[in-house]
């Protein structure tokens, strides 16, 4: 998701967005794309803790579902 982000940040009108679409559409895309990178940031530091918790074996059953479950999303 992160380079989605940069990508979506690094494009010629991205600072424009309020002139192109309009003041109320482009502060919501602005907005989606700051709640997207801290989701992804996020995201990464449930992923580093979810692979500390793998490795005790008392864990595993409960986080191969919780993969899963989020693999089927």
């Amino acid at each position: 998701m992160d380079r989605l982000i940069a990508k979506i940040r690094n494009t010629r009108d991205y600072e424009n967005l309020k002139e192109i679409l309009g003041k109320e559409l482009g502060t919501l895309i602005y907005k989606i794309v700051d709640e997207a990178d801290k989701a992804d940031k996020e995201l990464d530091i449930v992923h580093g803790c979810i692979t500390d918790l793998y490795d005790i074996d008392l864990n595993t059953e409960r986080i191969k579902k919780a993969l899963s479950d989020i693999e089927q999303l």
